[in-house]
């Protein structure tokens, strides 16, 4: 998300994470289903948006 084109509003990124993390988990769910029990999950961009105050990494 963080590489994507979005909106800058907070609530609407908020809305987009979970969406996003919705179709990661279902995917993982249909992996698994195949019998695989083992999966890596990368996200190389997740710390490029971490905010540089540390009272704002819990909403983050």
């Amino acid at each position: 998300m963080n590489w994507s084109l979005a909106t800058s509003d907070t609530a609407t990124r908020d809305i987009l994470r979970l969406h996003i993390a919705a179709a990661i988990n279902q995917e993982v769910r249909d992996v698994q289903h195949t019998g695989i029990s083992v999966i890596q999950i990368d996200e190389p961009a997740f710390r490029e948006g971490l905010p540089l105050r540390k009272a704002e990494h819990v909403h983050y």
